[in-house]
């Protein structure tokens, strides 16, 4: 499934964006020379209807019995400004190894067990649940610079499109994120969890990525998500997301540092050069930094590997 455009910080179209449409358009006639070998194309009209105000693609807001609860899963959706959630809880079903993992153990310290599910029938008091979460993968792409990466990337897709090496590269924040939208609302990363569980998750896995004491005192279900992320069935299917998700990544940084080399330096006295300027000077930016990020040797399998090491501590 498409994502949609999702700009935390775009609520509200600018007043403004018919005169910029109006003014693209003329510096689009009136445009002879053009950056280097770089060439207007048929796309720039995509480029230029991205200014219509944003009310226009409206992404339909989340689904719940509880208007918080919305809302939270909204923001755990964001992934460096775009809501790549997809997946619905029916998708569930198309996991073929799907099982329900059920709440059980005592009162003083929750388990889950794995019970067989009716295709079609959601287990009740269980939601479907993305194993490998998104709110990891937006604090990964923090991490790892991947996020200031995307923002460069996005700020020169208005000169596109790029083609480098016989390699088409995306700029546009949305197009360059589908690849890991595809990955994690995969049915592979998706199993029913029972909901109490699934409502702790969120703190469990920043306590387990920070390598911080997880206490079960502080959250009766923290042993339970401690034992739905150390069964086999969903070890193995997360660390196989994980390992796509991080090449995913790793193709966006290849993909950007190759643009960054490929972009020649703007002639000073072309409009359209000046125009390019600072957005070019971003991506080299950034993608400098993504490389002395990833100098560390930290991957998302990595990051990933740390919440499936959370261990509970019962005090």
């Amino acid at each position: 499934m498409t994502i949609k455009t999702r700009m935390r910080d775009h609520c509200q179209a600018e007043p403004g964006w018919l005169v910029s449409l109006v003014f693209l358009f003329h510096f689009f006639l009136s445009t002879n020379s053009l950056y280097s070998t770089m060439r207007w194309s048929p796309f720039l009209a995509a480029s230029v209807f991205s200014l219509l105000p944003l009310s226009a693609w409206a992404h339909p807001a989340p689904t719940s019995n509880s208007t918080v609860m919305a809302r939270g899963i909204q923001k755990r959706s964001i992934v460096c400004g775009i809501d790549l959630r997809t997946a619905i809880r029916d998708d569930c079903f198309d996991n073929p190894a799907i099982v329900n993992f059920k709440l059980g153990g005592t009162a003083t310290r929750a388990t889950v067990s794995q019970e067989a599910v009716t295709h079609g029938v959601v287990p009740p008091g269980s939601a479907c649940d993305h194993v490998v979460e998104l709110q990891i993968l937006e604090i990964a792409m923090q991490q790892l610079k991947m996020c200031d990466l995307l923002t460069a990337l996005n700020a020169l897709d208005t000169f596109g499109p790029f083609n480098v090496g016989g390699v088409a590269i995306k700029t546009k924040r949305n197009q360059v994120l589908q690849p890991l939208a595809d990955v994690i609302n995969d049915p592979e990363n998706l199993f029913f969890l029972a909901s109490q569980v699934n409502q702790a998750k969120a703190t469990y896995v920043v306590a387990a990525i920070k390598s911080e004491v997880i206490k079960s005192s502080e959250n009766q279900f923290f042993a339970a998500m401690e034992s739905y992320l150390r069964t086999t069935k969903v070890t193995t299917a997360s660390r196989a997301v994980a390992v796509k998700l991080n090449a995913a990544i790793q193709t966006i940084a290849k993909n950007a540092a190759a643009l960054e080399e490929a972009l020649p330096n703007p002639p000073p006295a072309d409009a359209r050069a000046k125009g390019i300027q600072q957005p070019q000077n971003l991506l080299i930016a950034a993608v400098a930094a993504q490389k002395a990020e990833a100098a560390k040797k930290v991957t998302f399998i990595d990051i990933w590997n740390r919440v499936l090491l959370g261990k509970v501590v019962n005090e």
